[in-house]
């Protein structure tokens, strides 16, 4: 049982899926992991009729659920529930569902054919209860070794790229690791700290140093098999609604095959999310943002990753 159960042991949760099996494995690792108190259910119908008679602290509810849809149960919650939090599970990938998740403030999507889909149930019913998923070491686990550095100028941005990629293994995951830091820290400096409008990118300074809440840090470090970094920014600027408009434009492609997000707004973004295991999204608005990249060394890329963007 993780720590987190000592302040959500006896919370209400209610999983609303038609696959039996996840059902069933759901509520058995929620309880025994958290200590929740897990109801659920096969369809929309029924779950409609327990949310309006009981209050839950979570839902986690299927995209393919028969009956009343998922986005009728958030809808529901949001107008008459609104401290209730909710996640959405899936037979799919989760940029099919980018549409309706921007439409219904949904930022977390976890495919079921995941390597490890009760892990990520798990870590998201935790990080929506308790708040606590800022900090690289939450991730990576307690034994984590995790080092850090710092960025006070836009001009030492590929030089911290260049040392902390280094770091990691030579080959394939030191390359992901360099190209998504590099994306990471120029959008966490220039957006985050410095405010910029992306569509006047020549005139951004890359030589000015940032006053104090405006210092972009960097921490990287490992536990085990699992290497992973973090962005973190003091701006608190960006929202779960801008990544997944981002996102969703990065998606969409002409005859060619060429992406017709001309702004290239969230491109860095969308090639993270394909070429690591997880990236997480933290905001605390007004305060910070965090952007956590995760890498199992033994791991094949899964071809369905979860959607986890967590807004306080």
């Amino acid at each position: 049982m993780r720590e987190a159960a000592a302040s959500l042991g006896g919370c209400r949760v209610l999983v609303a899926c038609g696959d039996p099996n996840f059902r069933r494995h759901a509520v058995r690792a929620l309880h025994e992991e958290l200590g929740l108190e897990v109801e659920s259910v096969s369809d929309g119908n029924r779950a409609l009729d327990m949310l309006q008679n009981r209050s839950y602290r979570l839902l986690v509810a299927d995209t393919e659920i028969e009956g009343i849809a998922w986005f009728d149960l958030v809808q529901f919650l949001r107008q008459l529930r609104p401290q209730t939090r909710y996640a959405l599970s899936s037979s799919t990938t989760p940029d099919e569902h980018f549409r309706l998740a921007i439409e219904y403030d949904v930022g977390t999507i976890l495919p079921r054919s995941a390597p490890k889909p009760l892990r990520d149930l798990v870590d998201t019913a935790e990080a929506l209860l308790t708040e606590n998923v800022f900090g690289l070491e939450h991730w990576l686990g307690q034994n984590a070794q995790i080092y850090a550095r710092q960025i006070d100028n836009p001009s030492r941005i590929q030089e911290v790229v260049d040392e902390v990629s280094d770091w990691f293994p030579e080959g394939e995951m030191r390359r992901t690791f360099r190209r998504s830091l590099s994306e990471m820290l120029t959008n966490a400096v220039y957006y985050g700290a410095l405010d910029e409008d992306g569509g006047r990118k020549e005139e951004w300074a890359t030589d000015i140093p940032l006053d104090r809440d405006q210092v972009v840090y960097v921490f990287f470090g490992r536990a085990g098999d699992l290497w992973g970094c973090s962005v973190v920014d003091r701006g608190g600027r960006l929202t779960k609604s801008q990544i997944l408009s981002w996102l969703e434009m990065n998606r969409a492609k002409g005859p060619d095959g060429i992406l017709l997000n001309d702004l290239h707004h969230g491109r860095g973004l969308h090639i993270t999310l394909r070429s690591l295991d997880r990236v997480i999204v933290n905001i605390r608005r007004g305060d910070r943002t965090e952007a956590i990249l995760l890498r199992d060394a033994d791991a094949n890329r899964p071809p369905q990753r979860p959607l986890l963007i967590h807004e306080f």
